[in-house]
């Protein structure tokens, strides 16, 4: 239920802010310099994991299930965002 809750409270976050997405370039850097060696990392495949604090989805590109991507979102260890 949390990962519901968690998921929620991003979305309406992003939603209030008017809907804003990273780049590109910022989705990839973040995911392969910040979250591919973080500790809480589960990594599904090559571009793709989950954040085990926080149990949001995690890519190397794209916006669509991909936390990275919300200009508004923030990692809950506190390494970006």
């Amino acid at each position: 239920m949390s990962r519901v809750a968690n998921y929620a409270r991003e979305y309406a976050v992003w939603v209030g802010a008017g809907k804003p997405y990273r780049s590109d370039s910022d989705i990839g850097a973040i995911f392969t310099n910040i979250c591919s060696p973080c500790e809480h990392f589960e990594r599904k495949s090559e571009s793709r994991g989950v954040c085990a604090l926080c149990g949001c989805k995690l890519r190397n590109t794209g916006k669509y299930l991909n936390k990275i991507a919300w200009g508004t979102s923030k990692c809950p260890a506190g390494k970006w965002g």
